[in-house]
């Protein structure tokens, strides 16, 4: 039997039906990640499925004893209690119990009992016992431990008020209670939400080993793609199911898009041809008939509506302006707070057209660094160097928090927009989460993430060559996220950026910088490349991986590690040889065409020497490929040979 089973509910606030005839179901092992636009209802629906609203009608159904945690998006409150009795306060009702258990062994000592009250106290005791052990709750520690190590808190942290913490710290408070309720479903909105990479990493991997139900509502692609199995759709109040991963959802629908698409032109081609009929013939008796006719069919046309997240929006930067090679250097460069240090003799050299992403946990000095970078903060020591012609367009959403401009967004666009820029303008906020009349509200009187946006905004209109960016996708959603993505594609300028979207970095970075221990290392390649060479992270001494069986499988799984080393540079060895083979065929071919241009009968006809041209520049393409190929094959394979021997 399902978990949870929903069955035709509806919900309405007022005249809008927010959620019409929904029905799913929630397993054991159920992975769902739960999408549509912002106000279709997601979070809605969250709350009819943990109960904190009541659908108008339908039915929810909970399996017996069956226990739902869901994890609000905001609005989380927590106690004035230190952090650890605040997580230990999940395991109130386990508590409880050892206190029963406790009565219930004392009122067993008595030994005037009955035979009867005895063995009812002591069913009494087995059943207390059976619900303590199924809590967990003499491994709470170990519990505690584990996913408050995995959320990023230290155990110095663990005596700290929780009023104390950041309004992040204070979701990730919330998220390990969530996590630690010992919940068959999990229902979780937008859980990555201040959650660095690392974190991220940590809370997927538990959320695969989890055994119960979980919906998921996140815009971290990265993060949906790695855990979920089933992507449930909200649009205009009806739910529909996507088998596989987010990716393969939005594959699926972009089938769906060109059909709908096809459809609707049909629709629109079949309702102008009828009002063309019926405006031409609306006075003439004899057609009278066939003209009520057509009028009937229009007014019962249900018309083709395309979702909002379908309409792609693309956006281009306007043209940067040319700078010098050098765009940046740091020479020396050091930072620090209150005696602390962030940043120790740091050095940099940043070229023109680079994509940098820099990496590392919260609180390394990563916004500190592109503060310095962009020119907002300066060093206690050392010297920024600027290129020539280097103009710098600057991001971060903290900033959202100081902006009280008394424009409306609309105004605060059109000053900064180029005249080429303004037409879109409307396109752009709605793209950004800013429809009908919230493009004229003041940006004083919006939210923290709302002006964020609007900040993004400004930077995208204006013109500049060395773009600086910390946590740009924050506050956005998958729509908005692709339409920054591409737009950052494309931008013909230096990007420096910060971002905790893993999809994100890796679609844009090109190198990877490491900030670590106030100091950098650069890795010269993209964030899966950073992934492979760097240093594996130290054990944690307080795991709670069991280090007995891991040292009776060790020597096993060491064997196994040399065989897959020995079967991969085998692999890799046949590849190289094919790939130089094929360069090597390709080079006969370039000689053979080169020899040929020098024949009357190619150099005569200017058709046969464009070909000719055009296959020796395609040959030229694919050596430089090979090439590229072979060297990092031949990389891998001076790796693999320095481990084996």
């Amino acid at each position: 039997m399902s978990l949870v089973q929903l069955e035709d509910v509806c919900f309405a606030f007022g005249a809008n039906r927010l959620i019409n005839d929904i029905s799913l179901h929630i397993n054991p092992g159920s992975r769902i990640a739960l999408s549509g636009a912002n106000g279709s209802g997601k979070t809605t629906l969250l709350k009819i499925i943990c109960g904190e609203l009541k659908p108008d009608s339908g039915f929810l159904r909970v399996r017996n004893n069956t226990r739902i945690s869901y994890l609000p998006q905001n609005g989380v409150v927590t106690s004035d209690r230190s952090l650890y009795d605040e997580i230990d306060s999940v395991f109130a009702a386990q508590r409880e119990c050892v206190q029963k258990l406790q009565h219930t062994a004392e009122k067993l000592a008595d030994g005037s009992l009955s035979e009867e009250k005895r063995k009812r106290l002591l069913q009494e005791y087995a059943d207390l016992q059976a619900e303590i052990d199924a809590g967990g709750y003499y491994l709470r520690d170990k519990k505690i431990d584990r996913v408050l190590s995995g959320l990023g808190f230290g155990r110095d942290r663990y005596s700290l008020l929780c009023s104390d913490f950041s309004d992040g710290w204070q979701m990730r408070i919330a998220l390990a209670k969530v996590l630690l309720r010992d919940a068959e479903v999990l229902l979780l909105d937008e859980p990555t939400n201040y959650l660095d990479l690392e974190t991220r990493e940590w809370l997927k991997n538990f959320l695969l080993q989890f055994g119960g139900g979980v919906i998921v509502v996140s815009h971290d692609r990265y993060f949906l793609d790695s855990i979920v199995d089933c992507v449930a759709e909200l649009f205009k109040g009806n739910l529909r199911l996507y088998q596989g991963n987010y990716t393969a959802y939005e594959q699926e629908r972009e089938r769906n898009i060109r059909e709908l698409l096809k459809r609707k032109k049909q629709q629109e081609g079949e309702l102008e041809k009828a009002q063309r009929f019926i405006e031409r013939f609306r006075s003439k008796a004899t057609k009278a008939s066939a003209v009520q006719s057509r009028i009937k069919m229009v007014e019962k046309t249900d018309e083709i509506v395309l979702p909002a997240a379908l309409k792609k929006i693309h956006f281009r930067f306007p043209e940067a302006p040319h700078s010098g090679r050098k765009v940046l250097e740091l020479h020396g460069v050091q930072k620090g707070y209150g005696g602390h240090p962030v940043l120790r003799d740091i050095s940099l050299e940043v070229g023109r057209g680079e994509k940098i992403v820099f990496v590392g946990p919260n609180g390394v000095g990563k916004s500190t660094l592109l503060r310095i970078l962009a020119g907002k903060e300066a060093p206690d020591a050392g010297e920024v160097r600027y290129g020539a012609g280097v103009k710098i367009g600057y991001f971060s959403h903290n900033d959202a928090v100081l902006y009280t401009s008394q424009r409306s967004v609309l105004q605060e666009l059109e000053e900064d927009a180029p005249t080429q820029v303004l037409p879109r303008l409307r396109a752009m906020l709605g793209a950004f989460l800013f429809s009908d009349d919230d493009v004229h509200k003041k940006v004083s009187v919006l939210s923290g993430g709302e002006r964020s946006r609007v900040l993004l905004l400004r930077l995208l209109v204006r013109a500049c060559n060395l773009l600086i960016c910390d946590e740009p996708t924050n506050h956005l959603d998958l729509t908005s996220k692709d339409i920054l993505l591409d737009a950052l594609q494309h931008f013909g300028g230096t990007l420096l950026f910060v971002s905790h979207d893993r999809y994100f970095i890796e679609a844009l970075a090109q190198k990877t910088i490491e900030v670590k221990d106030h100091t950098l290392k650069i890795y010269n390649g993209d964030y899966e490349y950073y992934l492979a060479k760097r240093e594996p992270p130290p054990e944690n001494p307080d795991s709670t991986v069991e280090s007995i069986s891991q040292k009776k499988t060790e020597s096993q799984n060491q064997r196994k590690a040399l065989s897959r080393l020995k079967n991969r540079l085998r692999n890799l060895e046949i590849q190289a040889d094919e790939t130089m083979s094929r360069y090597e065929d390709l080079e006969q071919q370039q000689g053979e065409l080169e020899h040929s241009l020098a024949r009357e009968e190619v150099y005569a006809d200017g058709e046969q020497m464009k070909r000719v041209k055009a296959e020796l520049q395609q040959i030229e393409h694919e050596k430089a490929s090979l090439l590229v190929q072979w060297q990092e094959i031949e990389d891998e394979v001076q790796e693999i040979r320095i481990k084996l021997y």
